[in-house]
This record gives C-alpha cells, structure tokens and sequence, in this order.
C-alpha cells in the first residue's frame, strides 16, 4: 500500500501562485470558456479585476451616487455570470461589458428616479469626485455616445481609450491586423467626436477623444466588492440565489430587471423573424432558427431538457396556448394565472401594454366565446423556448352572457420559456388582421376612443353596476 504524502502548505501556495500567473496571462475568451464550463473562480477574478475599472467609470458617469454606482457594478458583472456561455464574441468581451453596465446603470438611475419620487428625499452620497460634476457629465455622453458606434469600432475604442490597451495588445485581443486595428481606432475616433460635437461639447470633443484617460488611473475597486462579487457571481452562475450580505437587495432586483429586458428584446427579435418566415415565405431552414418541420432533431437536442424534440415542443406550446383560450371561455382565472409568468409582457391591438395582471383583471369583468384559432405556426428556437403565431376570432359577452362585441380577426404572437421544467408564457402580442391580411394597429380616432369608452361604461352597466341600456359603439372603417 502506498501513501501519499500530503503536499505542504508552501508548495500548495507555489502551485497556487504559479496557476494565478497563468491564469492572468490568458486571452479573455479562454477566461469566459474556464468559466462557462468549469465554474473557475480564479477566471472570474481576473476578468472582474481586468475589466472591473472599466465598468465602475461606466456606473459612476451615469449614476452620482456611490452606492446606486457599485450596485450597478455588481448587476453588471452577474448578468455576465448568467450570460456567459450565450456571448458570441467572446474577444469582444469589453465592448459587451461596456453596453450592459451603460444600459445596467440607466435603469438604476431610472429606478433611483422611482424612489425618490415615492420616498423621503435623502441626501446622496456622491462619487469619490464630488467636486468634478461637471466632468462626470461629459463622461456620461460619451458612455452614451461609445455605447451608440458600431462594434467594429466600439471594441477597439473601449481596449484602447477606456481600459488602457496598447494597440498591439488590442489587435491580439481583438484577432486583427495591426493595420486593421489602427483604422478603425481613427475611424471610431472620428466617428464618436462627430457624435460629440453634435450632443454640444465642442472643443471638450476634442480633448476627449484625443486624450481620455484610461479608468485604471483613479478607478480603484474595492476589495470588499471584488470579493462579494465573485463569490456572488459563482452562486448565480450556479442558478443559486446569493447569500445575504454578498450583494444588496437593489442589486439583486437590478439584475433580474435588466436579464428580463434582455430576454424580452431576444423575444421580439423572434417575433420579427417568425412574421418576415410568414410575409416572405422564407424556408425555416434558411434562418438561424428551426421550424417544427425543418429538419430533425440533433442528438443534442433531443438529450435536452425533459428529452422534448421539435415535434414534442410544438404540441406543448401549441396546447398550453389553446389552454389560455379555453380558460378565457371558462372564466378559469387560476388556470390562466397558472400559464402567464409573473413578468409577463405584452401589447394589446390597440399598442397597450399589457401584462399578467391586466388579463386577470379583464378577465373578471368580460369572457370570451367561440374562439376559432387557424393557420398556427410555431418556431422553436431551443428546447426551452418558442414562439406561435395564429389567427383568432371570438365574441366577447358580459359574465351574464351577454353580447358585447365580435371581435374581427387577430394576428396573436406570443412567446414560451421552460422555466425549471415548466412551460410559461412570458410575452404577446396581437394586431388588427385587414381583409388583405396586413397587420396593423387599432389606434383609433377620437370618436372612436369616446366609443370605446361608451362600451366600457355600458358593458359595467349590463354587470349590474348601473341599471342603463347598453349601446354598442359604432363600427369602425
């Protein structure tokens, strides 16, 4: 029998310090693929660490308070924790950081926005420059402005004047010429002080992109937050929720309110696709996106969750959606509640938001009858999500049984997610078929809109609420 001695506590930290060397000196696509795959802490620490500054001055120059900035700091670099495996240039990964902490930081200033407004005024904590407003600024517009050029020069421009890259180093990063990488430095420079110039900076313009400093000059990460951060990062990745006291609660919204906006932008991007597949005639197997009868199913996929194939997919979605219809007929308020995930999202005919609580609560006042569905289609984009398209027409009676209205032929889109092995429906959208079978929305005249109020008015008259005739709104053109 042979044992094995344990290896002291020296060599252990040789070994450790000689892997972190290496580590470091990996390109950030190797740094996203060890972490994807593996869970590396270690990889996520030197990405945090190598683009972290970054990030910060991007949080700081939209938002002035210190607190609100690291929150978005945090929100950031977990978003990344969740999304890394769908990143598709991952050389590219300082550009991606760039957008979602400029969009990532909006949103808390617009939530910051929120609170104030419903919440005793507190004095905020500025920034570690509180005497350089007027700079801090300037630096929002050009995060705006950056955040606006095109990728094949936002990269180069965020290697180079945001995180301080040698041209060499960012030509290595990037996989360009060095030649290449030198145009569209200039052209991105150009570009982003047109842009500048127009938003009013002037000769500010100039002197900004001539000789931006890079964030690594004052932007100083502290400790405590790289350390909650990752430890965070690596939980969240894992589809665990962060222990308390890692992350604040206003980071934690923030980054499950900016990955609900990213998937409902994936949606509608779908939903563009699927309708121009329908207007065109466009074969499914053209598109990136695989239609029920495109083709079969790769090995992969059948292995999936829950073994769903295209096929099995299809008849999922397509009776869950025929399920919301005749919970509708029913008055089946659970069976609804039980089908539209809570951030639900969507736009009636009339361009109305839409959500899970307005269709309960248009549910208890009116039902739907005769629904007829035709010509459904369904686009499944992985194993875990779908887009259906249908017409529909149905009548709309009071909960009496009384006829409110017929209402004329729908174009319905909406959108599922398998979410922890069940399917929801997590957006829809419907618009005004034409007789020649264009889409459109029922925006309505001024007449019409006083109509439209008439009808509500007499169809809560015909509930009992007033005892009135009812009288049916004129009909539209």
């Amino acid at each position: 029998m042979v044992v094995q001695a344990r290896a002291s506590p020296i060599l252990q930290l040789i070994r450790g310090t000689v892997e972190n060397v290496r580590v470091r000196e990996l390109p950030d696509q190797d740094l996203v693929q060890r972490f994807h795959t593996q869970q590396n802490q270690a990889a996520f620490h030197v990405l945090l660490r190598r683009h972290g500054p970054m990030v910060l001055d991007v949080c700081r120059g939209v938002l002035g308070n210190e607190a609100d900035a690291e929150d978005a700091f945090q929100a950031t670099f977990l978003i990344f924790a969740r999304k890394a495996g769908s990143i598709r240039k991952t050389a590219s990964l300082a550009s991606w950081l760039h957008g979602v902490a400029y969009r990532t930081a909006l949103k808390a200033r617009a939530q910051s926005a929120s609170r104030q407004r419903h919440e005793a005024c507190v004095p905020a904590r500025m920034s570690s420059q509180p005497d350089d407003l007027t700079w801090r600024e300037v630096r929002q517009v050009l995060h705006e402005e950056v955040n606006g050029l095109p990728e094949r020069y936002r990269a180069p421009l965020v290697l180079c004047y945001l995180e301080g890259a040698t041209q060499d180093g960012a030509a290595v990063q990037l996989n360009l010429a060095k030649s290449t990488l030198r145009e569209r430095l200039e052209r991105g420079r150009a570009l982003l002080r047109t842009r500048l110039v127009r938003r009013g900076l002037g000769p500010a313009a100039v002197l900004v992109t001539a000789a931006w400093p890079a964030p690594n000059a004052f932007a100083c990460l502290p400790a405590s937050m790289v350390s909650s951060t990752v430890k965070a990062a690596s939980l969240f990745a894992a589809g665990q929720t962060a222990g308390v006291g890692l992350i604040s609660a206003k980071a934690a919204a923030l980054t499950e309110g900016v990955l609900r906006t990213m998937l409902l932008s994936k949606i509608k991007v779908a939903v563009v696709i699927t309708l121009v597949i329908g207007a065109l005639g466009i074969g499914a197997s053209a598109l990136p996106y695989r239609t029920v009868a495109a083709e079969p199913p790769s090995p992969e996929f059948k292995s999936a969750a829950r073994g769903q194939d295209d096929g099995n997919v299809k008849e999922t979605v397509l009776a869950l959606e025929k399920r919301i219809w005749e919970a509708h007929t029913s008055r089946d308020l659970d069976a609804v509640a039980a089908l539209l995930a809570d951030d639900y999202a969507g736009s009636d005919s009339r361009g109305r938001a839409d959500t899970k609580k307005s269709n309960l609560d248009w549910m208890v006042n009116f039902r739907v009858v005769d629904p007829e569905m035709k010509n459904a289609k369904v686009v499944v984009l992985n194993s875990t999500s779908a887009i259906v398209t249908y017409e529909i027409q149905y009548k709309i009676t009071s909960p009496g049984g009384q006829l409110l209205e017929t209402v004329p032929p729908r174009q319905v889109t909406s959108a599922w997610a398998q979410r922890g092995g069940k399917w929801w429906c997590v957006y829809g959208e419907a618009s005004v078929l034409g007789n020649d079978g264009s889409r459109s929305k029922a925006t309505g005249t001024a007449d019409h809109r006083k109509a439209d109020d008439t009808w509500k008015m007499n169809a809560l008259i015909e509930l009992g609420k007033v005892n009135r005739e009812y009288v049916k709104p004129p009909k539209r053109d």
